[in-house]
């Protein structure tokens, strides 16, 4: 496996820029996710990270020219993230999430690179 077929997830690291950078820079694809898990979950100890920092930490690494190693994703895995059961669903991230990063002023060779060209990238292989 190439080096940059690896998608690595470092949103468990607090959205830490430094570090984000530091992964990116060895050429892997960073994989930042749970976009709707804006929900507390007690019986699991679990908060999910607010959205506008995710945004922000995103915004920040596409600036800095990482767009073309950045995917985005719901990971809709419980019954409560659906939006039949009150949550976001599988369609918050391309209506809410790609709205807010243009409201934001995000160019949009970067959500695109994002949501579209480095998935397929990556599943062609």
């Amino acid at each position: 496996m190439f080096l940059e077929e690896l998608v690595k997830n470092p949103t468990s690291r607090g959205l830490e820029l430094d570090f984000n950078k530091r992964v990116a820079d060895t050429g892997v694809m960073l994989g930042h996710d749970c976009f709707g898990h804006d929900v507390r979950i007690d019986a699991m100890g679990w908060m999910g990270q607010p959205e506008w920092r995710k945004m922000a930490a995103i915004y920040e690494l596409c600036e800095a020219g990482y767009s073309e190693q950045i995917t985005l994703g719901t990971d809709t895995y419980l019954k409560l993230l659906t939006r039949r059961f009150g949550g976001r669903g599988y369609r918050h991230l391309t209506e809410n999430v790609l709205a807010q990063c243009h409201a934001l002023g995000m160019a949009e060779k970067d959500t695109l690179n994002m949501s579209v060209y480095n998935p397929a990238r990556l599943l062609a292989r």
